[in-house]
């Protein structure tokens, strides 16, 4: 049996970050950024890794899905909709 994880996709770059966040959508591979799936083995790992990014957010544009959230396709990731 897999064992479960905490997964988030963290979507970096201005470009990127400002269309999954006003679209709730944006390419997997975007011109203005990039898309990134980590993957942990509790929650709490996955909510430290989150904060850490935060704390560096004035370096860089970011947003988050957690994967629980995520509909992945091959050229894009969105928000699941009911």
């Amino acid at each position: 049996m897999k064992k479960k994880t905490f997964g988030v996709y963290v979507i970096f770059g201005t470009g990127a970050s400002k269309q999954f966040d006003e679209e709730g959508k944006v390419d997997l591979t975007p011109d203005d950024g990039s898309v990134d799936l980590h993957e942990f083995e509790t929650e709490e790992e996955r909510t430290a890794f989150i904060d850490g990014v935060n704390c560096a957010s004035g370096w860089l544009e970011s947003s988050f899905l957690l994967t629980e959230y995520a509909k992945v396709t091959k050229t894009r990731i969105s928000l699941k909709t009911k």
